[in-house]
């Protein structure tokens, strides 16, 4: 999952949805990754995928970088169109996989989108149900789970009905609605023992400054201001660590954030740091 910036809009129309689905589909064999189900909403997306050679963070990084370029240059902006890291879960191949899924094509329906979510032209339900998806995704999840002629029905009514009180699911469209009050958003699964994890949401910038100049006992505005003090040299060098490993800024966000004027001095600070430390 990845949000716009302060909660801001990351598609404006029809051409910005296009682009990403473009993108997407250029990335998927690129990295060697599954997509099972998607949603783009104006302000969020949601991926349910499977990466078959442990690339997520390279693809997420080409997906929702190129798309961030060609979005600032198609909308005359600058600054960054993402806010901080994409957030992911390990899912285990199970009954849960079907959920998550339900959970990605309601997405459009719970925000008041859509009356139905093959309504929603910015979602995988859509391609499942025509048949015609225009970005590739995976159906042998669908397929094993409700085989046979019937098959697109059962999925319908297992997405759509999911968590409707019994008597009402025959009525679920007089109220189209229903969703964003009912179902609350799936709860993280354990991994099986021993996978690998995927990255986490990172902390917020501010947050790992503070814990920086509360570690080393001075005030967050002094540790960013743009006068070098010499005795903090210790602690901002901590600081742009924390905000390259644990936030995953570039140096240039870290450099701003320091007031450093360009990233060439937190890339010598932080090799400086690896020498003392070698």
């Amino acid at each position: 999952m990845a949000r716009g910036n302060n909660k801001g809009r990351i598609f404006f129309g029809e051409e910005d949805y296009l682009l990403f689905e473009r993108i997407l589909r250029d990335c998927l064999p690129r990295f060697g990754v599954l997509l099972y189900a998607y949603a783009l909403l104006p302000n969020h997306i949601h991926l349910q995928i499977k990466s078959l050679r442990g690339k997520l963070s390279a693809f997420a990084q080409r997906l929702l970088g190129g798309y961030a370029r060609a979005f600032n240059r198609a909308h005359g902006r600058v600054g960054h169109v993402f806010q901080g890291r994409f957030r992911s879960r390990m899912v285990r191949e199970n009954n849960y996989m079907l959920e998550l899924s339900r959970y990605i094509h309601m997405n459009a329906v719970k925000a008041r989108l859509a009356r139905r979510p093959e309504d929603y032209r910015w979602c995988s339900f859509r391609g499942l149900w025509t048949g015609n998806a225009s970005v590739p995704i995976e159906t042998a999840l669908y397929e094993q789970r409700f085989p046979g002629p019937n098959g697109t029905a059962d999925l319908y009514r297992f997405t759509v009905a999911r968590g409707i009180p019994k008597g009402d699911a025959a009525g679920w469209a007089a109220r189209p609605f229903w969703y964003a009050d009912e179902s609350p958003e799936p709860g993280p699964v354990l991994p099986p023992q021993n996978a690998r994890l995927l990255q986490p949401e990172a902390p917020e910038p501010r947050l790992l400054l503070e814990e920086v100049a509360a570690r080393h006992g001075c005030r967050l505005e002094t540790l960013t201001a743009a006068w070098r003090n010499p005795r903090l040299g210790a602690a901002r060098t901590d600081a742009m660590l924390a905000l390259r490993d644990r936030g995953g800024l570039s140096l240039r966000d870290i450099a701003s954030l320091l007031g450093l004027r360009s990233s060439r001095s937190v890339s010598n600070a932080l090799r400086y740091r690896r020498c003392m430390s070698a």
